[in-house]
């Protein structure tokens, strides 16, 4: 398969289609919506993957990586309120929590672990996993 994947959305027929992906990225996937906000990913040409959210057009696209993440992604959203994760060195990530209204963010990893990633969000509650670092292999 050849070409580059471009985010984009759908409202329930083929002719509805609208691109959020840039061509100024190698590739965008979107993974979820809330009806109002899209959230997932886009891939700089030989760079990071960047978390990002749209909110119905290509225009509207935001990047919203944590400051001094070297790679992230959004994996959810719900009333406005995204889960997903960052990763800051090549053995860690953390569950991130963004208000995608007042573009703040909130790093939710616990101590004690390596790595944590939320995946999913409903309300007031965010699900996700943390890797054991004592059973790790």
């Amino acid at each position: 398969m050849e070409g580059d994947v471009f985010a984009a959305m759908w409202r329930g027929t083929r002719d509805s289609m609208v691109r959020l992906g840039s061509e100024h990225f190698e590739g965008s996937i979107a993974y979820a919506t809330d009806g109002a906000y899209q959230v997932g990913v886009s891939v700089v040409v030989d760079g990071p993957v960047l978390a990002y959210v749209w909110q119905g057009s290509e225009k509207s696209a935001r990047n919203i990586t944590p400051p001094g993440a070297r790679n992230a992604g959004v994996w959810d959203v719900h009333d406005g309120r995204a889960v997903g994760g960052a990763s800051y060195s090549v053995r860690s990530g953390h569950a991130i929590f963004w208000d995608l209204r007042s573009d703040e963010y909130s790093d939710l990893h616990p101590s004690g672990f390596d790595v944590s990633a939320l995946t999913g969000i409903y309300g007031s509650e965010q699900v996700g996993f943390v890797l054991d670092p004592v059973t790790q292999y």
